[in-house]
């Protein structure tokens, strides 16, 4: 077996990494070995969990129990033939599988869970808001609308708007050129018009001043709501509400732009839901719950890649159901590969060379 092709485990990395198991995921970082080659496949998984976890919050375990997987299967061959061989695999999850990954593998309180499931019944997986309640009881409730605090805003463009075509542009605008074809879509059909952007400025800001003034067009122009994952949210939710996306438009029956404060008010596509988290209940626990949910059904699963009941006996760290989430798990294993090609080690997560 060439080990430069091959993902191998030999009997001392196999006992590292199940004492490292048996601890959990973090104990990883601080296995060592005599062995120069064991060592490189050490610091393989020490790369790939540490990165699944900044990534994917949990994907740390996930990296972990794929290695160990691998340790009572070895694979021998190339990587990308394994991620090739692991993709054909993926299986799209089923409710009551899915209750299973939400409760037992990832161990979130049944009554959340149902919560959450009930939610994705009624709005689908991208129509759904979490937020505090004042109440001492959890409820979901449907939403006419959605307010959003901006960083800044456009004086020059707040307003109200009825039955508005809305437009976001998620890259700074500063030429005329990147927005004229738009106003004069606008000016030819006389309907009024959002713009939701990141920054507009330069020939462009005056450009969309210039026809606004000279009655050409009814546009009101906001701020993009929030910076980073809160942006990537918002977006979400407003696409949803309004039946846009990055390259065509929304539409809403009522907009508001004033005092640094985004208003849309009943979008046309799906409906908007509501869940209301009781005072003093975990509001932060419902939305990782509902990110599991989302990456599960967008990703699909691997059923059958945990290990067996009787080999879980003694490792309280694995999961206890047999689900575990394609895309972190695929996102581990490519990781591994760009890991491999950088040192020219094709393949090898933790290898021993055999005597």
């Amino acid at each position: 077996m060439d080990l430069e092709k091959s993902i191998f485990f030999g009997d001392e990395a196999k006992a590292l990494l199940l004492d490292g198991m048996r601890i959990g995921f973090e104990s990883l970082a601080n296995l060592e070995s005599n062995n120069p080659i064991l060592d490189t496949g050490l610091s393989f998984v020490r790369e790939i969990v540490q990165k699944m976890e900044r990534e994917h919050n949990d994907g740390a375990h996930l990296a972990t129990q794929l290695l160990y997987k691998l340790t009572e299967q070895p694979f021998e061959g190339d990587l990308p033939q394994f991620i090739s061989q692991l993709e054909k695999e993926i299986s799209f999850i089923k409710e009551g599988d899915l209750i299973n990954y939400l409760t037992l593998s990832k161990g979130f309180p049944s009554g959340v869970v149902d919560c959450i499931l009930d939610a994705i019944n009624l709005a689908g997986k991208h129509g759904i808001l979490i937020e505090e309640s004042l109440n001492s009881d959890t409820m979901i409730k449907k939403t006419s609308g959605l307010q959003f605090q901006t960083s800044s805003s456009f004086p020059q463009f707040e307003g109200s708007l009825s039955n508005p075509h809305i437009l976001i542009l998620q890259d700074p605008i500063s030429a005329s050129v990147d927005i004229l074809p738009i106003l004069e879509q606008f000016t030819k059909s006389e309907e009024p018009l959002v713009i939701i952007a990141d920054e507009i400025d330069g020939d462009a800001l005056s450009t969309l001043l210039f026809y606004k003034l000279e009655g050409k067009i009814n546009v009101v122009v906001s701020k993009m709501p929030g910076f980073g994952e809160a942006r990537k949210k918002h977006l979400e939710e407003i696409y949803h509400l309004t039946g846009g996306g990055p390259s065509f438009l929304g539409k809403a029956s009522s907009v508001h732009v004033k005092n640094s404060t985004l208003t849309i008010v009943e979008g046309e596509n799906h409906p908007l839901y509501s869940i209301q988290v009781a005072a003093g209940a975990s509001v932060k626990m419902y939305e990782e719950c509902l990110a599991k949910a989302k990456s599960v059904l967008a990703h699909g699963v691997f059923l059958d890649l945990s290990t067996t009941l009787s080999a879980r006996k003694g490792f309280p760290n694995f999961p206890k159901t047999p689900i575990i989430d394609a895309h972190i798990a695929l996102s581990a294993l490519k990781y591994a590969m760009e890991l491999s090609n950088t040192i020219n080690c094709s393949g090898a997560l933790i290898v021993e060379s055999k005597r």
